[in-house]
């Protein structure tokens, strides 16, 4: 693991899930994380550009609540930040985070796909 990675993941989060369920169900539920972030990421993306704050804040609520869960910090502290400004009805800033949230989450993908096969 980069240092950077270790920044960006909660890796207590991880190895308690990966106590808690058997190693099928941990890939399953990493596959679950992943698949469920693009569409949220699409979310995202679309509801912006649609200037929709009300649906984006949703979308940024939903991909914070199952990044927290997985451990992902980082992609669910920039969707708090999605989330918050949205829901002021400000779009100062929000472009740079969609960009953000949705790199950060690129960049992690990698290390998660390979939590799967190490079980």
């Amino acid at each position: 693991m980069t240092e950077k990675f270790e920044l960006d993941v909660d890796f207590d989060t991880i190895s308690k899930l990966r106590q808690l369920t058997p190693p099928p169900i941990f890939g399953e539920l990493i596959e679950l994380y992943l698949d469920d972030s693009r569409r949220r990421l699409g979310d995202i993306k679309s509801s912006f550009q649609e200037g929709d704050l009300e649906a984006l804040s949703s979308a940024a609520h939903g991909l914070k609540g199952s990044s927290l869960s997985i451990g992902v910090s980082s992609v669910a502290e920039i969707s708090a930040n999605i989330e918050r400004i949205a829901l002021a009805g400000d779009q100062r800033g929000l472009e740079n985070l969609v960009n953000d949230v949705e790199q950060r989450f690129l960049e992690l993908v990698g290390m998660l796909e390979a939590l799967i096969t190490e079980d």
